[in-house]
Formats: C-alpha cells, structure tokens, sequence
C-alpha cells in the first residue's frame, strides 16, 4: 500500500521534480558564477 502510492505519486509528479531540480542546479551556477565576480572584483580592489 505505502509502495503504491508511493509510486503513484512519482510516476505523476516526475516532471515538476525534475523542473525543481533544473531550477535549482541553474540558481546554484549563477549564484556561483556571482560569488566569484565579486570575489574577483574585490581582490582586484584590495
């Protein structure tokens, strides 16, 4: 019962899991390319 649903819910939600996580590796590469800007610019700076 609980391995049903469970997969129920998987087999329906797959592409807005897989969304999420697009989204979230994409927010993880700017905010890593930001961070290293303006490490860059301030190094540059001092």
């Amino acid at each position: 019962m609980f391995w049903e649903q469970t997969w129920k819910i998987i087999t329906t939600y797959w592409p807005m899991f897989l969304r999420g996580a697009g989204m979230t590796l994409f927010i993880s590469i700017i905010g890593t390319f930001v961070g290293s800007l303006i490490g860059l610019i301030i190094g540059v700076i001092r």
